[in-house]
């Protein structure tokens, strides 16, 4: 049987942007002019976090995680200089070039801290996953998804198959009262010429619990099984050594990523971003969901926010908006 995807889609290369002086201080000019203008962190818009030179690199940088990079990494984000709330509008400003950002969970919250605890291989919930690394000498471990296909195909065939049919996810507490609690999507589609590949299989073994869900069979947990050993073995993997300041972008179609845990409540976990490209791949709607963006047309991945009691707050989450 021939492979799915080109050989090259192992991850062996990492494009990296270094910024400039020149780069920083169009960084802190923007954050300047929206501390200025007093504007409400969700409220910020590309225009509002004006980039003229870097902003044009950004966009570039989001073509290219659809043209051959699947992951890339902006280099040079000037910490030490940014006080924490600095930190998460400086992660938005960029994103806001880069794509849009949809929510990551039902109160509407854009940005959080990774999940570092995922050390499992996963695809995270939009096109794209953006990490902003705040402490020295994390390691992200990165395989390509059309590598793990390709190893599938050859190695087990009889397997392949079931990568296109539908498994059932936990929605992990998103649903409305009366929508289901799972949704049921394929692992892979080949749309538009093109092979992309979610994967959580953390999702898909807690979707077990519902009755209704139909139990995994033997050959569902082998190919599960599979997907896992593939994406850690050495010969595939690539480990990527990342440092304070650095804003690792990663194609959530494309390449599958995991952390190396936790490092304690010492040190600050990176802070997240799930973004849609606005420029992204064509997808079936049987294999991803339209999202609300702020201030844009539309995301699609993540969470549908809704008002929602936030019993860790004692009050209604409202996410700020500004149109």
């Amino acid at each position: 049987m021939a492979a799915w995807h080109s050989p090259a889609a192992a991850v062996t290369r990492d494009r990296v942007i270094v910024l400039t002086d020149a780069d920083v201080a169009e960084v802190l000019a923007a954050r300047d002019a929206v501390r200025r203008a007093s504007l409400p962190l969700l409220g910020v818009r590309r225009a509002d976090f004006p980039l003229p030179a870097l902003g044009a690199r950004l966009a570039r940088l989001a073509e290219e995680l659809e043209g051959g990079h699947g992951h890339a990494v902006v280099r040079g984000i000037p910490l030490q200089l940014l006080s924490e709330a600095d930190e998460r509008l400086v992660l938005w400003g960029l994103g806001r070039h880069v794509g849009i950002a949809v929510s990551q969970d039902p109160l509407g919250r854009l940005i959080r801290p990774a999940d570092t605890s995922r050390t499992d291989f996963h695809s995270g919930g939009s096109d794209v996953t953006a990490l902003l690394v705040r402490d020295e000498g994390r390691t992200i471990s990165l395989t390509g998804a059309g590598r793990v296909v390709d190893e599938i195909v050859l190695s087990r065939p009889e397997l392949a198959m079931r990568l296109f049919d539908a498994f059932h996810h936990d929605r992990g507490g998103e649903e409305e009262p009366r929508e289901k609690p799972y949704r049921s999507v394929p692992l892979a589609c080949r749309h538009d010429g093109r092979l992309s590949l979610r994967y959580d299989r953390r999702a898909i073994e807690s979707g077990q619990r519902f009755s209704l869900v139909p139990r995994l069979a033997g050959a569902d947990v082998a190919l599960l099984d599979l997907i896992d050993e593939t994406a850690a073995a050495p010969a595939w993997r690539h480990d990527l050594h990342l440092q304070a300041g650095d804003l690792l972008l990663i194609n959530n179609y494309e390449v599958l990523h995991r952390h190396g845990g936790s490092r304690g409540a010492a040190v600050p976990e990176p802070l997240r971003l799930w973004i849609t490209l606005r420029h992204g791949r064509l997808l079936p709607t049987s294999f991803t969901w339209p999202t609300p963006a702020y201030g844009e047309t539309g995301g699609r991945g993540g969470i549908a926010p809704r008002d929602v009691v936030d019993r860790t707050h004692g009050r209604t989450a409202h996410p700020d908006i500004r149109r």
